[in-house]
């Protein structure tokens, strides 16, 4: 890099210098004069001019970095080969062969790879606003399987949304990293599934915007740097610590939504501490490589201290959360600039040795740091108190908190409170700002309801109701806004960074605020804790590990699978009064409702599906008052059960039944797929059951499909045995269909299972013979009618309950 005030330039440069190639593509599809892309960058950089100088930049020196970038070792030339190891020598418009045959450069879509190097395509779309959009954007298999008109469509929309927001960027007034915050987001939204090279590679699998923001990354070290990472640690006991439901989904949220921002409050405090060393805004947000799901990525210069500045953010947030929540700060290197070829080597190092930090993890702060170290408490280092808070349970000293216009209190600590509070704030979350020493109370703004955390030096406002985001602009002045899960993010106010969140928060709401579970009348009879999370993601996460382009890649498909679409989804007016999303985080979700949570977890699962991911599900259907504590530990053991069953499949595990054989359990389970079947089966189906008769058809029909599901874990354990219970429910099921006709038939042809008992030898062979090739499969069709008759149950029940003569 030159001299130390032209790293500015130098990352701006690194960040636009491919942006033609997004502006190229679009014009070839819109049969314009396209030229090099080169040109259309340099063009680009002209059109932000006004920001740019703005931002103190030379716009001069930026364009003639954009246009020399190929030069050999001339400013950002080193930056970009390293930031594209996947390229052959030359990347020109008129360079090798195109990675598809037989397409044009503007007819390529980006490549991300599935499970096992599955190769799945994805349109060049800008990351989307609605559900029909995010659908739109779903992978599919195989190199033609999108034709040339729809990559065209979605470069043109692209290209339109890139000219939209740069616009707008324009018209602002930023400090320099205001401007690279907000300008990353621009790219980020337009350029994600883009292709960075489709001349000169094997592969299209490198997006613009992975490369472009490893680029700048590096060009902001001159060429010596470090690997780091924040994990936000203890986050599955912080969740589940909760002691009672009212209120419960209210807090839980605050708590999500506080562990969502706790990682981004720690980026950029360590970019603030990172910065004081180095004396001046070389490390920016253009450092993050990655930033989901309770982790971050960054690349930073190499500078002495690194370790007090981690011991000092990670004791600070263990000294206010009082030992509840954890951050793990860790660096490896330095290296060279060259070395970035070698990036699994480094990751891989880099994450043995986070372990390792992590195991030498004090759970407590430096007593010399506590003002009020109290002997009493746990190695001195918290305070001592004699209350303890009536959600969370841990000692805490407390305060009396209304919910207004409800007239219920309750007591609690100052965590939960403002918790409590924040989930208040957050129905129908529109804006989150990040920004320090804001004096919340003397603030109102129309239609807006506010909520403040306190957290590492910053000030975090969660904004929800009825407001406009661009309307809390003069509150961020200094700081930054988040628009949440939309494009739609720059407001007009100078001084603060623009950006975006995705994050599936959703809560239903009635007039004082988010509703609490019990409030949704179906619950009457039975809710829904829904816990999920991806497997074999090590796996994937391993392959993408080969290049750091390839790793950011993953990281947003693991966003749009289980963040964006899962946000969107749950807004529409299917399930926005009927699910709670409790917490949400990469690809970890926890959520309650009413059954129509089962029919949301399957859409989602189904979803992931396509952008090569396999979820395992773990329900438990009980009264709405269950406690959550017990309600999450349920969960968990069924998630952990259907990813023993298969990871390569979607499974859900909905109950575990009882054996008198030894045997702990029996899991029912369904695939996702055949869940969501199910679920819409039970919608559309009216089984009245203030019909006694049918009331009694269903259970004992569901009883006998029991003992036959019971049958067929004995197989492989005590063949005979197994055998007799089959045959004995079968003679048993068959004489109470003969004997009750229409009740029967109806409840077994709904089951999908043979409602005539002269094909029960045929169907149910490899029970009765304990055949262990075929039993899995009729075990599956077991447990999809012992699920269809239990679902339809408890439908039909909620549907009693509101009725006007229950």
């Amino acid at each position: 890099m030159s001299g130390a005030r032209e790293y500015r330039e130098y990352v701006v440069a690194a960040l636009l210098h491919d942006v033609g190639k997004l502006i190229r593509r679009a014009k070839l599809c819109s049969g314009e004069g396209a030229k090099r892309h080169v040109e259309h960058s340099v063009e680009f950089v002209e059109m932000l001019s006004n920001v740019l100088r703005k931002a103190g930049l030379d716009v001069d020196l930026v364009k003639r970095l954009v246009e020399r970038h190929h030069e050999g070792g001339f400013g950002i030339a080193p930056y970009d080969r390293a930031a594209a190891p996947e390229r052959m020598p030359g990347d020109e418009d008129s360079g090798r062969g195109l990675a598809i045959p037989g397409r044009g450069e503007h007819q390529i879509p980006l490549l991300v790879y599935g499970p096992e190097g599955e190769e799945l395509y994805v349109p060049p779309c800008p990351l989307p606003d609605t559900l029909d959009e995010a659908e739109a954007l779903k992978p599919c298999r195989g190199a033609n399987c999108l034709p040339p008109e729809a990559v065209c469509a979605c470069y043109k929309k692209a290209y339109s949304e890139l000219m939209r927001l740069a616009g707008e960027l324009d018209k602002l007034e930023l400090s320099y990293p205001q401007l690279v915050e907000t300008l990353i987001h621009v790219l980020k939204t337009t350029t994600i599934f883009v292709p960075a090279a489709v001349y000169g590679v094997e592969k299209p699998d490198t997006s613009l915007f992975a490369h472009s923001i490893l680029a700048a990354a590096l060009a902001s070290t001159g060429g010596e740097f470090v690997l780091a990472s924040i994990d936000v640690g203890r986050i599955q006991e912080y969740i589940a610590r909760a002691r009672t439901v009212m209120w419960a989904m209210s807090i839980l949220r605050g708590r999500s939504l506080r562990i969502t921002l706790l990682q981004k409050l720690a980026a950029r405090r360590l970019i603030e501490e990172v910065n004081k060393i180095l004396g001046g805004d070389v490390v920016t947000h253009a450092n993050i490589l990655i930033d989901t799901g309770g982790e971050v990525l960054l690349i930073l210069p190499k500078i002495e201290g690194l370790d007090k500045i981690a011991e000092k953010i990670e004791e600070e947030l263990l000294e206010e959360s009082e030992g509840q929540l954890a951050l793990y700060i860790n660096f490896t290197g330095p290296y060279k600039l060259e070395d970035i070829a070698k990036f699994r080597d480094i990751a891989t190092a880099h994450f043995r040795s986070n372990i390792e930090r992590k195991l030498r993890f004090r759970l407590f702060p430096k007593l010399t740091q506590l003002k009020e170290a109290n002997a009493r408490s746990q190695h001195g280092a918290y305070k001592f108190h004699n209350h303890t808070c009536e959600f969370c349970g841990r000692p805490a000293k407390i305060e009396k908190v209304e919910r207004e216009g409800a007239g219920e209190s309750m007591e609690l600590c100052p965590h939960c409170k403002e918790e409590f509070h924040i989930g208040l704030a957050a129905r129908n979350l529109r804006a989150v700002i990040i920004t320090k020493d804001l004096d919340l109370e003397k603030i109102r703004v129309a239609g807006c309801s506010l909520s403040k955390m306190k957290a590492l030096g910053f000030d975090v406002v969660y904004a929800g109701g009825d407001c406009d985001p661009a309307q809390l602009a003069f509150l961020a002045r200094g700081g930054a806004l988040y628009a949440v899960n939309t494009r739609r993010f720059i407001a007009g106010a100078p001084g603060t960074a623009y950006g975006f969140i995705y994050t599936n928060q959703h809560i239903p709401k009635d007039e004082f605020g988010p509703a609490s579970l019990q409030e949704i009348e179906e619950l009457k009879a039975a809710a829904a804790f829904v816990k999920l999370d991806a497997n074999a993601m090590g796996a994937r996460k391993s392959r993408a590990l080969e290049r750091p382009t390839l790793l950011i890649t993953f990281s947003t498909a693991v966003s749009m699978a289980y963040e964006l679409y899962p946000a969107l989804l749950a807004d529409t007016s299917r399930y926005r009064e009927r699910v709670y999303v409790i917490y949400s985080g990469g690809d970890d979700g926890i959520l309650a409702g009413d059954l129509s949570a089962l029919g949301y977890v399957a859409k989602v699962a189904e979803y992931a599906e396509a952008w090569g991911f396999h979820t395992a599900i773990g329900v438990k259907i009980g009264p709405y008052n269950y406690p959550v504590y017990y309600a999450f530990t349920e969960t968990e053991e069924r998630l952990e059960e259907a990813k023993e069953l298969d990871r390569r499949s979607s499974i859900a595990v909905l109950a575990e039944i009882p054996t008198p054989w030894g045997r702990p359990k029996t899991a029912v389970y369904v695939d996702a797929k055949t869940l969501w079947d199910i679920y819409n089966r039970a919608e559309s189906q009216e089984l009245v059951y203030e019909d006694k008769e049918l009331d009694r058809a269903s259970r004992i029909i569901y009883a006998k499909l029991l003992e036959l599901r019971k049958a067929a874990e004995l197989c492989g354990e005590n063949d005979l045995a197994a055998r007799r219970t089959a045959a004995k429910a079968l003679i048993e099921l068959g004489y109470f269909i003969n004997r009750r006709g229409d009740e029967a038939t109806r409840i077994m042809e709904i089951t999908s299972l043979p409602a005539d008992p002269a094909q029960f030898a045929k169907f149910y062979a490899p029970l009765l013979k304990c055949d262990r090739q075929k039993l899995p499969a009729l075990v599956a069709e077991l447990n999809k009618g012992i699920v269809t008759i239990n679902l339809l149950h408890l439908k039909s029940k909620s549907r009693v309950s509101r009725s006007p003569t229950s």
